[in-house]
């Protein structure tokens, strides 16, 4: 065997397979009721199983689930982190989705509900929002939701007044509340 093909074979067999390869494992640490849509995904997730609410509720709902444990790993409104994940959220629902992206704070500025590092995603304007989103209506539309599959946004970006009510998404994970 060759220098290089031991050197791999160390990194390997000390850092494990799932780290070489980005193979993480989700939060032993999740609620039961959380499950990952993949063997491979380093997160787990809860839909709100057809209790539609607002943005501020459903933030509230999801952080509820990691609070009532002590031990838990962190829960809240998912956060999208790259095309592919938002491909594969969408997928998983025949609705409208409460997501965790904001921008309450500062009209225009976009931030998730942690801390998570999402180089930059989304984008301020284009893929992945629908056609004209973000557009902030007549004004008051701070929250995100994924389109319905069945809808003129199907699978895209679209800002809403956080008071409508749809259903959401929780994600448990590693990454704390954003300060």
């Amino acid at each position: 065997m060759g220098r290089a093909r031991s050197l791999v074979l160390v990194v390997v067999l000390v850092t494990g397979c799932d780290q070489v390869f980005g193979l993480e494992q989700p939060p032993s640490r999740c609620p039961t009721s959380y499950t990952a849509l993949a063997p491979t995904s380093a997160t787990s997730y809860r839909s709100s199983g057809g209790a539609p609410v607002g943005w501020l509720a459903a933030q509230s709902a999801c952080l509820a689930d990691s609070t009532s444990r002590g031990d838990a790993a962190f829960t809240h409104l998912v956060v999208v982190g790259s095309d592919r994940e938002r491909q594969d959220l969408g997928g998983q629902t025949s609705t409208d989705l409460w997501i965790g992206l904001s921008d309450q704070s500062t009209e225009g500025t976009f931030t998730w509900v942690t801390d998570e590092d999402t180089r930059g995603y989304p984008p301020v304007s284009g893929d992945p929002w629908g056609a004209g989103e973000p557009d902030d209506g007549s004004g008051g539309q701070d929250c995100v939701l994924i389109g319905a599959p069945s809808g003129g946004n199907a699978g895209r970006f679209v800002d809403a007044a956080c008071t409508e009510v749809h259903e959401y998404l929780c994600e448990c994970d590693d990454h704390a509340p954003a300060p």
